[in-house]
Protein backbone atom coordinates (compact mmCIF):
# COMPACT_ATOMS: atom_id res chain seq x y z
CA UNK A 1 0.00 0.00 0.00
CA UNK A 2 1.26 3.61 -1.25
CA UNK A 3 1.90 5.75 2.32
CA UNK A 4 1.61 9.39 1.80
CA UNK A 5 4.88 11.65 2.40
CA UNK A 6 3.40 13.07 5.66
CA UNK A 7 3.52 9.73 7.42
CA UNK A 8 7.76 9.51 7.04
CA UNK A 9 8.08 13.71 6.83
CA UNK A 10 9.42 13.54 3.47
CA UNK A 11 10.98 16.64 2.57
CA UNK A 12 9.79 18.77 -0.98
CA UNK A 13 12.22 21.22 -2.37
CA UNK A 14 10.93 23.14 -5.44
CA UNK A 15 13.85 23.96 -7.90
CA UNK A 16 13.49 26.79 -10.75
CA UNK A 17 14.47 26.21 -13.83
CA UNK A 18 13.05 26.25 -17.36
CA UNK A 19 10.00 24.23 -15.88
CA UNK A 20 9.98 23.12 -12.01
CA UNK A 21 12.34 20.10 -10.52
CA UNK A 22 10.28 18.61 -8.01
CA UNK A 23 13.34 16.73 -5.84
CA UNK A 24 12.35 14.32 -3.15
CA UNK A 25 15.21 12.86 -0.16
CA UNK A 26 14.14 9.61 1.27
CA UNK A 27 12.46 9.63 4.60
CA UNK A 28 14.88 8.54 7.64
CA UNK A 29 13.13 5.61 8.29
CA UNK A 30 12.41 4.36 4.80
CA UNK A 31 8.58 3.34 3.12
CA UNK A 32 7.21 3.39 -0.15
CA UNK A 33 5.92 6.88 -1.81
CA UNK A 34 3.58 7.30 -4.96
CA UNK A 35 4.30 10.07 -6.83
CA UNK A 36 2.01 11.15 -9.50
CA UNK A 37 4.26 13.34 -12.27
CA UNK A 38 2.37 15.85 -13.82
CA UNK A 39 4.44 15.92 -17.36
CA UNK A 40 2.50 18.55 -18.27
CA UNK A 41 3.52 20.63 -15.28
CA UNK A 42 7.11 19.58 -14.75
CA UNK A 43 9.38 18.63 -17.64
CA UNK A 44 12.06 16.31 -15.23
CA UNK A 45 11.66 14.95 -12.18
CA UNK A 46 14.79 14.44 -9.94
CA UNK A 47 14.77 11.59 -7.43
CA UNK A 48 17.63 12.23 -4.61
CA UNK A 49 18.59 9.89 -1.92
CA UNK A 50 21.92 11.72 -0.75
CA UNK A 51 21.92 13.11 2.82
CA UNK A 52 24.81 15.97 3.21
CA UNK A 53 25.89 17.10 6.45
CA UNK A 54 23.03 16.53 9.13
CA UNK A 55 21.60 13.23 8.95
CA UNK A 56 22.57 9.79 8.98
CA UNK A 57 20.15 6.92 7.36
CA UNK A 58 19.19 4.12 10.12
CA UNK A 59 19.74 0.31 10.29
CA UNK A 60 18.45 -1.49 7.36
CA UNK A 61 16.73 1.76 5.84
CA UNK A 62 13.97 0.49 2.91
CA UNK A 63 13.14 3.74 0.43
CA UNK A 64 10.75 3.20 -2.75
CA UNK A 65 9.59 5.30 -5.14
CA UNK A 66 6.62 4.35 -6.89
CA UNK A 67 6.37 6.61 -10.08
CA UNK A 68 3.34 6.99 -12.53
CA UNK A 69 3.47 9.51 -15.53
CA UNK A 70 -0.02 10.91 -16.43
CA UNK A 71 -0.04 10.46 -20.26
CA UNK A 72 1.17 7.39 -22.42
CA UNK A 73 4.94 7.36 -23.09
CA UNK A 74 8.13 6.41 -21.34
CA UNK A 75 10.67 7.38 -18.54
CA UNK A 76 14.58 8.11 -19.08
CA UNK A 77 16.45 7.86 -16.31
CA UNK A 78 20.06 9.49 -16.18
CA UNK A 79 22.27 8.97 -13.52
CA UNK A 80 23.57 12.60 -12.15
CA UNK A 81 25.51 11.14 -8.86
CA UNK A 82 25.90 7.63 -6.95
CA UNK A 83 27.99 7.50 -3.51
CA UNK A 84 27.45 3.56 -2.75
CA UNK A 85 31.39 2.73 -2.39
CA UNK A 86 31.27 2.75 1.77
CA UNK A 87 27.94 2.03 2.79
CA UNK A 88 26.20 -1.12 2.65
CA UNK A 89 23.97 0.09 -0.23
CA UNK A 90 22.40 -0.55 -2.81
CA UNK A 91 20.13 1.05 -5.83
CA UNK A 92 17.60 -0.73 -8.22
CA UNK A 93 14.93 0.74 -10.96
CA UNK A 94 12.23 -1.93 -11.73
CA UNK A 95 9.22 -1.00 -14.64
CA UNK A 96 6.88 -3.36 -12.87
CA UNK A 97 6.55 -3.75 -8.98
CA UNK A 98 7.70 -7.40 -8.91
CA UNK A 99 10.41 -7.42 -11.85
CA UNK A 100 10.94 -6.12 -14.85
CA UNK A 101 14.66 -5.10 -13.54
CA UNK A 102 16.43 -2.19 -15.84
CA UNK A 103 19.32 -2.11 -13.87
CA UNK A 104 20.93 -2.53 -10.11
CA UNK A 105 24.15 -1.56 -8.63
CA UNK A 106 25.92 -1.28 -5.10
CA UNK A 107 29.29 0.01 -3.48
CA UNK A 108 30.12 1.99 -6.71
CA UNK A 109 30.47 5.54 -7.32
CA UNK A 110 29.38 7.10 -10.43
CA UNK A 111 31.17 10.28 -11.73
CA UNK A 112 28.55 13.10 -12.34
CA UNK A 113 29.87 14.01 -15.42
CA UNK A 114 28.40 10.66 -17.12
CA UNK A 115 26.05 10.33 -19.81
CA UNK A 116 24.73 6.90 -18.76
CA UNK A 117 20.97 6.65 -19.09
CA UNK A 118 18.23 4.02 -19.96
CA UNK A 119 14.48 4.06 -20.95
CA UNK A 120 11.71 2.12 -19.10
CA UNK A 121 9.12 0.22 -21.21
CA UNK A 122 6.36 2.88 -20.00
CA UNK A 123 5.12 5.25 -17.94
CA UNK A 124 5.24 4.02 -14.54
CA UNK A 125 9.16 3.22 -12.61
CA UNK A 126 9.92 1.89 -9.33
CA UNK A 127 13.23 2.72 -7.82
CA UNK A 128 14.32 1.13 -4.78
CA UNK A 129 17.12 2.50 -2.32
CA UNK A 130 18.24 0.19 0.32
CA UNK A 131 21.11 1.26 3.20
CA UNK A 132 22.16 0.31 6.70
CA UNK A 133 23.01 2.74 9.08
CA UNK A 134 25.44 5.70 7.42
CA UNK A 135 28.13 8.28 9.42
CA UNK A 136 26.37 11.38 10.38
CA UNK A 137 28.28 14.04 7.71
CA UNK A 138 28.42 11.70 4.76
CA UNK A 139 26.34 11.60 1.47
CA UNK A 140 25.25 8.06 1.07
CA UNK A 141 22.57 8.12 -1.91
CA UNK A 142 21.91 8.71 -5.49
CA UNK A 143 20.73 11.68 -7.93
CA UNK A 144 18.75 10.61 -10.82
CA UNK A 145 17.03 13.21 -13.37
CA UNK A 146 14.23 11.71 -15.05
CA UNK A 147 12.79 12.83 -18.07
CA UNK A 148 9.60 12.21 -19.81
CA UNK A 149 9.52 10.98 -23.52
CA UNK A 150 6.04 11.20 -24.58
CA UNK A 151 4.18 7.61 -26.87
CA UNK A 152 4.73 10.00 -30.41
CA UNK A 153 8.21 11.85 -29.01
CA UNK A 154 11.88 11.30 -29.27
CA UNK A 155 14.58 11.87 -25.61
CA UNK A 156 15.74 14.83 -25.83
CA UNK A 157 18.72 15.95 -28.09
CA UNK A 158 17.72 13.03 -30.81
CA UNK A 159 17.04 13.76 -34.16
CA UNK A 160 13.33 13.61 -35.36
CA UNK A 161 12.87 12.35 -38.90
CA UNK A 162 11.27 10.01 -41.70
CA UNK A 163 13.47 6.91 -42.41
CA UNK A 164 12.65 4.17 -44.75
CA UNK A 165 8.90 5.89 -44.50
CA UNK A 166 8.29 5.41 -40.98
CA UNK A 167 8.94 8.50 -38.39
CA UNK A 168 11.95 7.74 -36.40
CA UNK A 169 14.69 8.99 -33.96
CA UNK A 170 17.74 9.04 -34.93
CA UNK A 171 21.07 10.08 -32.42
CA UNK A 172 24.12 9.43 -30.33
CA UNK A 173 23.02 9.43 -27.29
CA UNK A 174 26.70 9.21 -25.54
CA UNK A 175 30.50 10.62 -25.74
CA UNK A 176 31.32 7.04 -24.13
CA UNK A 177 33.03 4.04 -26.41
CA UNK A 178 32.01 0.53 -26.84
CA UNK A 179 32.74 -2.20 -28.79
CA UNK A 180 30.24 -3.11 -31.59
CA UNK A 181 28.54 -5.42 -29.67
CA UNK A 182 28.23 -3.45 -26.15
CA UNK A 183 27.09 -0.66 -28.27
CA UNK A 184 24.18 -2.33 -29.59
CA UNK A 185 23.26 -3.35 -26.08
CA UNK A 186 23.37 0.57 -25.16
CA UNK A 187 21.54 1.30 -27.62
CA UNK A 188 19.18 -0.87 -26.44
CA UNK A 189 19.13 0.51 -23.14
CA UNK A 190 17.53 3.42 -25.15
CA UNK A 191 14.80 1.24 -26.21
CA UNK A 192 16.55 1.17 -29.74
CA UNK A 193 19.09 -0.45 -32.22
CA UNK A 194 22.36 0.74 -33.52
CA UNK A 195 21.53 2.53 -36.56
CA UNK A 196 20.10 0.92 -40.17
CA UNK A 197 18.81 2.45 -42.85
CA UNK A 198 17.16 -0.48 -45.75
CA UNK A 199 16.07 2.22 -48.39
CA UNK A 200 17.26 5.79 -47.45
CA UNK A 201 20.83 6.62 -48.23
CA UNK A 202 22.97 6.65 -44.97
CA UNK A 203 25.24 9.26 -45.52
CA UNK A 204 21.84 11.62 -45.53
CA UNK A 205 20.45 9.63 -42.80
CA UNK A 206 24.05 10.57 -41.10
CA UNK A 207 24.32 14.15 -41.80
CA UNK A 208 20.59 14.91 -40.78
CA UNK A 209 21.34 13.71 -37.33
CA UNK A 210 25.08 15.32 -37.39
CA UNK A 211 26.96 11.78 -36.59
CA UNK A 212 30.47 11.24 -37.32
CA UNK A 213 32.98 8.57 -36.06
CA UNK A 214 30.02 6.16 -34.83
CA UNK A 215 29.47 2.90 -35.12
CA UNK A 216 26.39 1.71 -37.13
CA UNK A 217 24.61 -1.47 -37.58
CA UNK A 218 25.96 -3.15 -40.32
CA UNK A 219 28.53 -5.84 -40.63
CA UNK A 220 30.56 -7.50 -43.08
CA UNK A 221 30.69 -11.00 -43.52
CA UNK A 222 33.97 -12.92 -43.62
CA UNK A 223 33.22 -14.72 -47.33
CA UNK A 224 34.18 -13.05 -50.43
CA UNK A 225 36.63 -11.02 -49.04
CA UNK A 226 34.22 -9.32 -46.70
CA UNK A 227 32.29 -7.73 -49.87
CA UNK A 228 28.70 -9.00 -48.65
CA UNK A 229 27.08 -6.68 -46.06
CA UNK A 230 24.09 -7.40 -43.64
CA UNK A 231 22.22 -4.87 -41.21
CA UNK A 232 22.06 -6.14 -37.52
CA UNK A 233 18.10 -7.03 -38.68
CA UNK A 234 19.96 -9.89 -40.78
CA UNK A 235 18.74 -7.50 -44.25
CA UNK A 236 21.35 -7.97 -46.73
CA UNK A 237 22.74 -4.23 -47.15
CA UNK A 238 21.73 -2.99 -50.77
CA UNK A 239 25.01 -2.23 -53.08
CA UNK A 240 24.56 1.57 -53.11
CA UNK A 241 26.51 1.55 -49.60
CA UNK A 242 30.22 1.79 -50.37
CA UNK A 243 32.57 0.63 -47.72
CA UNK A 244 36.13 0.65 -47.61
CA UNK A 245 38.23 -1.45 -45.50
CA UNK A 246 41.23 -0.37 -43.38
CA UNK A 247 43.25 -3.75 -42.92
CA UNK A 248 42.45 -7.82 -42.10
CA UNK A 249 40.16 -7.90 -45.15
CA UNK A 250 41.84 -10.91 -45.98
CA UNK A 251 40.52 -13.91 -48.26
CA UNK A 252 40.20 -17.14 -46.16
CA UNK A 253 39.43 -15.33 -42.94
CA UNK A 254 36.61 -16.48 -40.70
CA UNK A 255 36.24 -13.23 -38.50
CA UNK A 256 33.27 -10.79 -38.66
CA UNK A 257 34.36 -7.39 -39.04
CA UNK A 258 31.74 -4.16 -38.39
CA UNK A 259 31.25 -0.84 -39.80
CA UNK A 260 31.49 2.79 -38.27
CA UNK A 261 30.97 6.00 -40.34
CA UNK A 262 34.07 8.29 -39.53
CA UNK A 263 31.68 10.83 -41.48
CA UNK A 264 28.85 10.88 -43.19
CA UNK A 265 30.07 9.91 -46.78
CA UNK A 266 33.04 7.68 -45.66
CA UNK A 267 32.04 4.29 -44.22
CA UNK A 268 34.87 1.87 -43.22
CA UNK A 269 34.62 -1.78 -41.73
CA UNK A 270 36.90 -2.72 -39.25
CA UNK A 271 37.44 -5.19 -36.46
CA UNK A 272 34.29 -5.17 -34.14
CA UNK A 273 36.63 -5.06 -30.99
CA UNK A 274 37.88 -1.08 -31.36
CA UNK A 275 35.77 1.19 -29.29
CA UNK A 276 33.30 3.91 -30.33
CA UNK A 277 30.24 5.96 -30.11
CA UNK A 278 27.06 4.68 -31.45
CA UNK A 279 24.58 5.63 -33.44
CA UNK A 280 21.34 4.64 -32.26
CA UNK A 281 17.90 5.02 -33.90
CA UNK A 282 14.06 4.18 -32.83
CA UNK A 283 10.79 4.25 -33.96
CA UNK A 284 8.95 7.54 -32.32
CA UNK A 285 8.47 6.39 -28.82
CA UNK A 286 10.88 3.83 -28.52
CA UNK A 287 10.86 0.26 -29.55
CA UNK A 288 10.90 -3.06 -27.88
CA UNK A 289 12.13 -5.24 -30.44
CA UNK A 290 16.21 -5.54 -30.57
CA UNK A 291 18.11 -6.98 -32.97
CA UNK A 292 20.53 -9.85 -33.00
CA UNK A 293 23.01 -9.88 -34.84
CA UNK A 294 25.59 -12.60 -35.38
CA UNK A 295 26.66 -14.69 -32.48
CA UNK A 296 30.16 -13.46 -32.73
CA UNK A 297 29.33 -9.84 -33.09
CA UNK A 298 27.48 -10.40 -30.28
CA UNK A 299 30.83 -11.51 -28.05
CA UNK A 300 32.36 -8.48 -28.51
CA UNK A 301 32.53 -6.78 -25.52
CA UNK A 302 30.90 -6.27 -22.32
CA UNK A 303 28.89 -2.69 -21.64
CA UNK A 304 29.30 -0.63 -19.14
CA UNK A 305 31.77 -2.65 -17.15
CA UNK A 306 33.09 -1.70 -13.71
CA UNK A 307 30.04 0.91 -13.24
CA UNK A 308 26.39 -0.65 -13.75
CA UNK A 309 26.04 -4.48 -13.23
CA UNK A 310 23.16 -4.50 -15.40
CA UNK A 311 20.28 -6.89 -15.20
CA UNK A 312 18.34 -7.46 -18.83
CA UNK A 313 15.77 -9.60 -17.42
CA UNK A 314 13.22 -7.91 -20.28
CA UNK A 315 15.71 -6.36 -22.37
CA UNK A 316 16.35 -9.76 -24.17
Amino acid sequence: MALSFAQFGLVLLFVASGSAQLVEFCPLLGGVNSINWNVNQDETLEINTLLRGVNNYGPSMDCTFSIEANAPGRIIVRVIESNLQYYAASISIRTYALGGYLASWSQLTYDKDRDDNFIGLTNKLYINFNSRSSPPGNAAGVRLLLTFMRANGCPPRWTPMTLDGRSQCVGVPTQNVYKFGAAQRYCNLQRSNLLISERDNIATVLQRANAANVWIGMTAEPSGSYSTYRWINNIRVAANHNVSCTGGCRPGSTTHRCVYARDPRSLIQIECGQSIRPACFMPVGGTDTFYAGSSAVRASGALLAGAVLLLWGLLN
